[in-house]
């Protein structure tokens, strides 16, 4: 199948699939990659001692060596910007890792979809559950910066398939989706409408959702500003920057923009608030938080 996005990254070792991943990944992350000559890839295949060999090739597609790792720079990001990337760098097959090392922070990512070296099962595996993928193997499926556990099914599904006893590399669901509407629309069609508003958020024992939440891929997502309203927040929503700030502070979270409204995962929103989900009831299809 031909590629829709030229790769300027295949010498760097970068392979065409990754390549097409990253650039719509990135592109619905808002994060402009193409304003940097690197476009955000710091390293591809690499000999850097302290990479510990998990930059070198992992093999050869097309008589070109290829690794399915990139280390790609945060640098100029916010906390938001920095979790959202990583949101949308796992829905388009990534393992990826936020490492806030001093002077040398930066997210590494393993494209799922790619036969791939030893030496990075660990680091996928840890990912798949919950884990920083580095020696003290910490678990970090409550920080900040971690893609939700639904999402984190996308490329551990496509690990398995590209890494299994016949590997093959697998095309990203995100890709996939680009493809289907580009072909719609070339074909006249009416692209396939964004999923419907299909769980209602509720505080403590309300019958009355306080308002509807989209799923995609598994994670509801609730309207930011509804949701800091909902609570009592004084809501600012920076949408050029994808960022919102709960009374004056911060709030670290991947955000989706559906119909110029900015959403975030449920989960990570009431983590980051101090909440916690007390029930997800899928008869009602409610999502019920209580302090």
């Amino acid at each position: 199948m031909k590629l829709l996005i030229q790769n300027p990254l295949l010498a760097r070792g970068m392979a065409d699939f990754a390549w097409e991943a990253y650039a719509l990944a990135s592109e619905n992350a808002g994060i402009d990659i193409d304003a940097r000559d690197d476009r955000r890839v710091v390293q591809a295949i690499g000999d850097a001692a302290a990479s510990k060999g998990y930059h070198h090739a992992d093999g050869v597609l097309g008589s070109i060596q290829y690794t399915a790792a990139a280390d790609l720079s945060v640098r100029g990001l916010t906390r938001t910007q920095i979790a959202t990337w990583l949101e949308c760098l796992c829905e388009a097959g990534f393992v990826a890792f936020y490492r806030n090392w001093p002077g040398n922070q930066h997210i590494h990512a393993n494209y799922a979809g790619l036969p791939q070296k030893r030496a990075l099962d660990g680091q996928n595996e840890d990912f798949f559950n919950g884990r920083d993928g580095l020696v003290g193997r910490r678990r970090v499926d409550d920080e900040w910066w971690f893609p939700e556990k639904e999402l984190r099914r996308i490329p551990e599904a496509m690990f398995r398939i590209s890494n299994g006893r016949n590997p093959r590399a697998v095309r990203s669901p995100l890709a996939q989706k680009r493809e289907q509407a580009m072909r719609e629309a070339a074909a006249g069609q009416t692209p396939a409408p964004e999923p419907g508003f299909t769980y209602g958020f509720c505080l403590n024992d309300e019958a009355k959702p306080r308002f509807w939440m989209p799923v995609y891929e598994g994670v509801s997502y609730a309207p930011v500003r509804a949701f800091g309203s909902a609570l009592g927040f004084d809501t600012v929503y920076v949408p050029e920057k994808r960022q919102i700030e709960y009374d004056g502070q911060d709030v670290p979270v991947a955000l989706k923009v559906v119909a110029g409204v900015g959403h975030a995962p449920v989960r990570q929103l009431v983590r980051e608030v101090g909440l916690k989900i007390a029930d997800v009831d899928a008869s009602t299809r409610k999502v019920v938080v209580t302090r």
